[in-house]
């Protein structure tokens, strides 16, 4: 007799990013980076402008000085996922954010790149930190 493997429920609603909340065109890019405001951090500076939809909306930059293919994907990865996250808590509102990604952050863990993203959509979103 063969033993059954467990089921995992899947979850109660989809985690994803979808589409929808990604900026993916140049032109979306340089509306925020010209007409928006730029914060600085140690591993990441984030430019926020006013969105055309109902919620957050991200872009993500990686240059080629942060590594390889792998490592800048696992980057991008890394602040989707930490922005998904903060979105969730509905406290964004209809902003649009460009993230760009220092080569330092390649090295730093997620937890670190998590909280520096938090503090500064914290501040681009008017949100006491």
């Amino acid at each position: 007799m063969v033993a059954e493997e467990p089921r995992v429920a899947p979850p109660a609603r989809p985690e994803g990013h979808p589409r929808g909340r990604r900026l993916r065109r140049r032109p979306e890019f340089l509306r925020i980076y010209d007409g928006g405001r730029r914060l600085h951090g140690r591993l990441l500076v984030v430019f926020v402008s006013p969105g055309t939809g109902s919620g957050p909306r991200l872009g993500i930059t990686v240059t080629r000085k942060a590594g390889g293919a792998v490592v800048r994907n696992r980057l991008r990865r890394r602040v989707r996922e930490a922005f998904r996250r903060q979105a969730a808590t509905g406290a964004l509102g209809p902003l649009d954010f460009v993230v760009n990604v220092s080569p330092r952050a390649a090295g730093a863990p997620y937890e670190e790149l998590r909280s520096e993203l938090g503090r500064l959509l914290a501040r681009a979103a008017g949100l006491p930190s």
